[in-house]
């Protein structure tokens, strides 16, 4: 295991001890945040907004 901080996925989802680094969850909160809006701008809104349920299913096994 490496240094950085690991969390399990498991109160969220309902999945048994999967543990996700934390550059992977976050990498997975940018590859699902929702840009399908009227009037998104990256200059704006950055990623756009942050789909937690998308993220963590993105995460499950």
């Amino acid at each position: 295991m490496t240094s950085a901080k690991r969390f399990s996925t498991e109160k969220a989802t309902g999945h048994s001890k999967r543990t996700s680094s934390a550059p992977d969850a976050a990498q997975a909160l940018l590859d699902t945040a929702d840009r399908a809006f009227p009037g998104y701008s990256a200059a704006v809104h950055g990623q756009g907004y942050l789909d937690l349920e998308s993220a963590l299913k993105a995460l499950a096994p």
